[in-house]
């Protein structure tokens, strides 16, 4: 007779599933100080490492989701999970910058290459490293860098959720939405005919983000319900936001959606191996302050921000939008006037989160202040904006 998996154990297989947003918390995990360790030990600017790494994170976990649409693929995911140490996140941390990092960067470019293929990797790596300027060299380095990174949370969700092989497949198979939102502009063309993306086409990206808000604010409120019932394990709660953003962004974060947003509900048990990880991947109530998720507004705004200089090609069109701009400005103050509410880990996430999302906002500000006649126009506005952007990224501070 076939074994009767608990309500309890089934719950939480579903709420990780569903609650959880891989990008955000990646993103989370890089923030701004592990960013600048990262530009430092590569000899390379900290807003180039930003970049690449908005167009890595969403690029790896995309490439993994295609990955673990088969039954093969899926096995071979959750072996290479369930051998991570469970200290690897921490073990990163020490290594960047020292004599543990070329091993690092090997065993994670081994890991990718076993998941995806040794040519299909290379490509990813080229065109991160096309993307952000920084070379294939570099991307491939920081793809080897960043896969234990990917595979150490998805070893806590793992964990977390009890999930089985199926149960991975299936969150990733979640996550495409979110995946597919994160990716930064034109990101996505250098990786054509590839197939890596194949797991995340079709998620309508664009539909995501415009139900980002709303779906935001359900998320959240579904996860403060559940976590006032007791439950075993961590129940991650990351609404939708991109790397970035990293970048969400980082970066698109995500912004996320590169821009996304990322907050994370931990129940009132903690597992013993996961103590020292909390306050990179902060809870809920870390994001929010009174009813605001300041992650999820600072994701949106850069969202609807890109979405509006996309449409400036003359100074008519850039005035039309400005008041978008304007719009986009006024949020950023009202995060700014609600950041010293957060508790140190929040703030530290938000930090993250903005330095990922910044990189995706530069290039579109750059290419409308070149148009002739525009930069008069709408200069003084981006100006401002880059100020405050600039000063979130403190608030770690």
């Amino acid at each position: 007779m076939a074994r009767e998996i608990p309500r309890e154990a089934s719950d939480t297989q579903e709420e990780v599933s569903m609650s959880t947003n891989l990008v955000s918390l990646v993103t989370q995990f890089l923030t701004p100080d592990m960013i600048a360790k990262i530009a430092s030990a590569f000899g390379l600017d900290k807003s180039q490492i930003g970049r690449a790494i908005s167009a890595a994170v969403p690029g790896i976990l995309g490439s993994l989701a295609g990955t673990a649409s088969t039954p093969e693929g899926s096995r071979k995911l959750f072996n290479v999970v369930s051998q991570q140490p469970p200290g690897i996140l921490d073990t990163l941390t020490g290594a960047i910058g020292g004599s543990g990092q070329k091993n690092l960067i090997d065993n994670g470019t081994d890991m990718l290459s076993s998941l995806l293929g040794g040519s299909s990797t290379s490509a990813l790596g080229d065109a991160v490293g096309k993307f952000a300027g920084i070379g294939s060299s570099s991307g491939a380095s920081l793809l080897g860098l960043l896969a234990p990174v990917v595979m150490g949370v998805l070893g806590k969700q793992k964990t977390a959720g009890g999930l089985d092989a199926s149960g991975l497949s299936q969150m990733l198979t979640s996550q495409k939405s979110d995946i597919a939102r994160a990716l930064p502009p034109g990101f996505a063309d250098l990786l054509s005919g590839t197939g890596l993306l194949s797991g995340i086409s079709g998620a309508g990206a664009a539909q995501t983000a415009r139900a980002a808000p709303q779906s935001t604010t359900l998320e959240t409120n579904r996860t403060v319900r559940r976590t006032q019932s007791p439950m075993p394990g961590w129940a991650w709660a990351l609404p939708a936001i991109a790397l970035i953003a990293l970048g969400w962004w980082w970066f698109g974060r995500s912004a996320t959606h590169v821009a996304e947003t990322g907050t994370t509900t931990q129940t009132a048990q903690n597992l013993p191996d996961q103590t020292t990880t909390t306050q990179a991947l902060p809870s809920a109530q870390n994001l929010t302050v009174g009813s605001v998720n300041l992650g999820s507004t600072v994701q949106t705004t850069v969202t609807n921000m890109r979405q509006a200089l996309q449409g400036v090609t003359d100074v008519e069109s850039a005035k039309v939008a400005l008041p978008k701009l304007a719009e986009g400005a006024a949020q950023l103050d009202r995060v700014d006037n609600l950041v010293n509410q957060l508790p140190a880990g929040g703030k530290v996430a938000l930090a993250s989160l903005v330095t990922t999302a910044r990189p995706t906002l530069d290039e579109p500000f750059n290419r409308v202040l070149a148009i002739p006649g525009v930069s008069e126009v709408a200069k003084p506005t981006i100006d401002a904006i880059k100020l405050k952007l600039d000063a979130l990224t403190k608030t770690a501070g």
